[in-house]
């Protein structure tokens, strides 16, 4: 909502710009995907890491 204000009131700044605001889109949008990959791939190790150590466990379990 604040940011449409903004756009809406800098109008000009935006038909002076235009490529530079599509390019640091196009830079925000790449930083977001690699936040979101970097957070599933964090997701994925601790999972991973879960699996191991329930494994273990089992291993454990068997012997007694």
């Amino acid at each position: 909502m604040k940011s449409e204000r903004i756009l809406r009131h800098n109008k000009k700044l935006l038909a002076n710009n235009q490529e530079l605001l599509a390019n640091n889109l196009a830079n925000l949008q790449t930083l977001e995907v690699s936040n979101q990959a970097g957070e599933y791939a964090q997701l994925l190790n601790q999972s991973l890491q879960i699996a191991l150590d329930v494994q273990a466990e089992l291993r454990k379990l068997q012997k007694v």
